[in-house]
């Protein structure tokens, strides 16, 4: 089962990955596309909005494939939306963004079904676990590989995430059986938000995700350190009875340092 298992997982990995590394990369974007970091940000509203709104209805529309055909569907479009946008040099980008985000919404709920369906009634919950963990794992490790692999070019990481959906393609082919589930509506799948306790549960999962994005940095612009006046330490206060500046001076790498004067 595992086997089966793990493609999904690196499907949702990508997914996860391409979610959170773009609101890191969103300064080296706006440079490049010549707009401003806000107008850049306006990428990562647009995909999350895109992706919650289309989850739902292109599952409505592929409920009557089995889930690997679906899968591929998906993962197909989320690749060449990441290669568009790697591709693109003005706000075609954006353009490029929808697309992705189409894609993405479908990797999570297909996987998501197919992992059910594959792992016995007494290992659905694991099943379900480690596929959506491949989201997790995105947050410890294909973020910050992001943003190390796009420090010389943005370009490079969506080309590399790409990649990522690209493995994962040919494994599921290889790999996964084709699993058929009964066709849903989008009525039945919106269903459920009528009981209370699915609305609880979506509250609960909309502040963890409040929170991680959040956390995770919409604008990594270099922290510079200015030159404090004569005589007063700054940012914060000295001790009483003494004084000092804060030199700035520049590092190779364009992230400016100081030395914390004695006595702040």
């Amino acid at each position: 089962m595992l086997k089966r298992l793990l493609p999904l997982a690196l499907a949702t990995f990508a997914v996860g990955t391409d979610s959170y590394v773009i609101a890191g990369l969103l300064p080296a974007i706006a440079t490049d596309l010549q707009v401003s970091t806000p107008a850049a940000g306006q990428l990562v509203t647009v995909f999350a909005l895109v992706m919650a709104v289309s989850a739902p209805v292109m599952g409505a529309l592929t409920s009557g494939l089995d889930r690997r055909s679906a899968l591929l569907i998906a993962l197909s479009v989320f690749v060449a939306g990441n290669a568009f946008t790697a591709l693109g040099t003005g706000y075609e980008v954006m353009i490029a963004r929808v697309v992705t985000a189409v894609g993405a919404g479908m990797i999570n709920s297909v996987a998501s079904s197919a992992a059910g369906a594959i792992a016995p009634p007494a290992r659905r919950g694991r099943a379900l676990a480690f596929v959506l963990g491949g989201l997790t794992l995105a947050t410890a490790l294909g973020l910050p590989l992001g943003m190390l692999i796009g420090r010389t070019d943005w370009r490079i990481t969506l080309w590399a995430v790409a990649g990522v959906g690209l493995v994962a393609i040919i494994w599921i082919a290889a790999g996964l059986p084709k699993v058929t589930l009964p066709a849903a509506s989008l009525g039945d799948r919106l269903r459920p938000l009528k009981q209370g306790r699915v609305l609880a549960l979506l509250a609960v999962t909309t502040l963890v995700f409040l929170g991680t994005y959040t956390s995770t940095p919409t604008s990594a612009r270099p922290w510079r350190m200015r030159p404090a006046a004569p005589n007063r330490c700054s940012p914060s206060s000295c001790w009483p009875g003494e004084s000092a500046s804060w030199p700035e001076t520049s590092s190779p790498d364009g992230w400016s340092t100081g030395t914390i004067p004695r006595g702040c």
